[in-house]
This record gives structure tokens, sequence and C-alpha cells, in this order.
């Protein structure tokens, strides 16, 4: 078994012998419907959170996402995301934080608001079966659909970071938010852009950048991502000349993504 939670989901993995899914379905109901929550094993859970803290903050990455908070919409639940450490959970009694776990349960984890996967050798008929009489008993009442902001808002943009971390060479990371724009779709886009971009080939789109001089390296991948908002992240690697020039740096890379969305969306 596996688990992890992130900014809007909390998944569960289970690899087991297939004649075994219905008591699996059947005990992961009770475990999401009357939780158990012992002292000691929170109290090993907190110190498991702190060890992963001291592993995160050493990561560019998600000192970048946490520094990206200050940007964001005032309010949005993404700025209240990071990981714990013992320094947070000190304020907090043991059966305080029990007593939020179980709140947490009974408020998030109903029927309506669950995705379950099962993968075996029995028929989807059978499958859906088995998860109609065990998680299907899960509460479907009392589901509250919070409306989740954009994460930025336009008239605050643009915006510039400037991030000091341990790295061999300075960095930059452009978030294009996509206004407007339904999530599902966004991140569709996405991914054919991501697909268009590819440099398998003489005279790609990153390689015509990396001709003017400016930058050794530059990668597109979706970005951030929460409520309905998706965002566009450009990863860029820039010369000391690019650096020297910022503005025709950006003002480049931005030429040349118009151009290959066009592209892109003659091709689609």
């Amino acid at each position: 078994m596996q688990a992890n939670t992130g900014y809007e989901k909390t998944r569960f993995y289970f690899q087991i012998n297939s004649s075994e899914v219905p008591a699996l379905l059947e005990g992961l109901r009770q475990i999401l419907r009357e939780p158990i929550f012992p002292a000691n094993t929170v109290a090993a859970e907190i110190a498991a959170v702190n060890d992963e803290f001291g592993f995160l903050k050493t990561k560019p990455e998600q000192l970048l996402r946490d520094a990206l908070k200050v940007a964001t919409v005032d309010g949005h639940p993404f700025r209240r995301f990071s990981a714990g450490n013992l320094d947070s959970f000190a304020p907090h009694s043991l059966d305080a934080i029990r007593a939020a776990l179980n709140d947490f349960y009974q408020r998030h984890y109903q029927a309506a608001q669950l995705t379950a996967i099962v993968v075996g050798p029995q028929s989807e008929a059978e499958h859906q079966a088995l998860i109609t009489e065990s998680l299907g008993r899960l509460p479907a009442t009392n589901t509250v659909a919070n409306t989740v902001p954009p994460l930025f808002s336009a008239r605050d943009m643009p915006q510039q970071l400037e991030i000091r971390l341990p790295l061999g060479h300075p960095q930059l990371t452009v978030l294009y938010p996509l206004y407007d724009i339904d999530r599902d779709h966004a991140e569709r886009a996405i991914d054919w852009l991501t697909y268009w971009a590819a440099p398998t080939r003489t005279g790609s789109w990153q390689q015509q950048l990396i001709d003017t001089g400016l930058l050794q390296s530059i990668s597109l991948a979706p970005g951030l991502s929460a409520g309905n908002s998706a965002t566009l992240s450009l990863n860029i690697v820039p010369t000391q000349q690019g650096l020297n020039r910022l503005v025709e740096l950006l003002g480049t890379v931005n030429h040349a993504l118009q151009a290959l969305i066009k592209q892109a969306d003659g091709n689609a």
C-alpha cells in the first residue's frame, strides 16, 4: 500500500491478490468512514513528515513552488498547502491533531468525491458491483462544492520573483496563466503543445532559440494547476548574454511561443 496527498487529491494505491478485492474495498470503506488514529501512530507520522520536510527543503522545485505563493491570488488555497515539520505541529496537542484528522475524513472522503480504479481479471460489471457495495455506502450528503478562484490575477501580471537557490547556473521559469480556459481543455492543449515543442529534429523550436545565443536550453511543460486554473511553464537556462539582455531574451521566447502555438493549432 502507498498513499500521498497533493494539492487537491489524496491517492491510495494497493496491489493484492485479485480474490481479495472485495475485502480490500470493504476495509478501505471502513478506514474512510471510521478512521482510527492511535496517538503513537500519529506521533510516528509527524516524525516521518518532519523527515520529509528536511528532504523537500533542499529541492529547488519545491522551494520555487513555495516562493510562488506570494504571487497567487490572496486567500487562494494553494497558499495554505505546505510541508509540515515539528515546529508547525508543536502548538497542537496530539488530541487536537487527531480530531482535525477525523474532521478532515468526514468532510472530504465521501462517495460523491471519490474515484475508484480497479484493475483485475473480473469483468467491468463485477468491478462496478464491488465498488457500489463497498465504497458506494460512504456518505454522499453534505458535499459542498467550493469555487476555487484563479491562481493568478490578470491585474497583478506580470510579476517577477528573484529566488536565490544553490544551483550550478541561473535558471528562469516563466509561467503563463491560461485565463478563461477550462482546466481540462487547457491541460490537453498544453500536452499537445508539449508534443509540438519536442526537440526531435534539426531546426526544432528549441534549436532555433538556442541559435540566438541568448539561452542554453529551454523546455515546455505543464505548470501549476489548481481548481479550474492551469498554467504553461517554460524552463530556461540562459547564457550570460541572455542574462545581460533579459528583456530581449523574454521577448524572443514569447514571440517564439506564439509562433509555436499557431503551428500546433494549425495541425490540431
